[in-house]
């Protein structure tokens, strides 16, 4: 059977694909320090380096001829995580995270079920899908022909290497957060100028 088009088509993420979720207690923390600026930049600087890395794995899921209906490279998305009681802003991390909606993506990178070598390795009980992870993805009836065709088999570890790859752009744009939080806050304590008047004056007279 010849291989569809791809049903998903390859889309360009943005910070709108960067999900931020913070708890009560790190609103609280604000109105106490009143860091809003500096808090700001980091998270825009983490929203970035999120938005780098979705990229890159879509680039590498691609390259890796790890493309079928195309769902994989299209369902990913991020989140920021400073609400966690245990690993987030209690403990004094922010955590950011980058997955996927599919459930064999797991098994796309490790080489696992289909995606093995052999293309019949057992897949470990844990990665097992659930009924509600294959209505969000469901096991294509195209996909079965994976087996008879040939089509790249084996990890391909999308994630990892692209993770590698743009570690180096990454830290750019967390490194780049914080100096703009710092500037900003200095900024902002000496009542140095920093606002555009026009954009001031714009904001005023929509308010009237």
């Amino acid at each position: 059977m010849a291989r569809p088009g791809s049903i998903y088509p390859a889309k360009r993420y943005t910070g709108k694909d960067v999900q931020m979720l913070i708890s009560d207690s790190f609103i609280s923390f604000l109105r106490l320090t009143k860091q809003h600026q500096f808090t700001k930049e980091v998270f825009k600087g983490m929203q970035k380096s999120d938005v780098v890395l979705m990229n890159e794995v879509k680039r590498q899921i691609h390259s890796m001829n790890a493309v079928w209906s195309g769902f994989l490279r299209s369902s990913l998305h991020a989140w920021i995580d400073a609400s966690d009681k245990n690993i987030g802003f209690a403990s004094g991390q922010i955590v950011s995270y980058v997955a996927t909606s599919a459930w064999y993506d797991i098994l796309v990178h490790e080489g696992l079920g289909i995606h093995s070598n052999g293309g019949s390795s057992s897949i470990p009980h844990k990665y097992l899908p659930s009924a509600a992870q294959k209505a969000i993805a469901p096991e294509w009836e195209d996909v079965k022909h994976i087996k008879k065709n040939n089509i790249t088999k084996g990890p391909r570890p999308f994630m990892s290497n692209a993770l590698v790859n743009s570690s180096r752009k990454i830290f750019m744009e967390l490194g780049d957060g914080v100096r703009r939080g710092i500037r900003n806050t200095m900024a902002a304590s000496s009542h140095l100028p920093r606002r555009d008047l026009d954009r001031v004056l714009s904001s005023i007279q929509l308010g009237a």
